[in-house]
């Protein structure tokens, strides 16, 4: 398997992942989403973007990150 260029990581609390989807419950939501940024923490590779913010500057930080890499 080829080595990855980039790992990237949306990342938003559990309340508004619940607020947004309505699935699992905020506790589950927030333990995943902890795990995910250990893994992130981990992994040079890695990097987290606020999915907090507009689904138009997620992907231009996105499209960014994918032409500088």
């Amino acid at each position: 398997m080829p080595t990855l260029d980039r790992v990237l990581i949306l990342d938003a609390p559990s309340g508004v992942l619940w607020s947004r989807a309505g699935e699992f419950g905020p506790d589950p939501l927030e333990r995943q989403r902890q795990r995910y940024l250990a893994f992130a923490r981990r992994c040079e590779r890695a990097t987290v973007l606020d999915a907090t913010r507009s689904p138009l500057a997620v992907a231009t930080d996105v499209r960014e990150l994918v032409r500088t890499t």
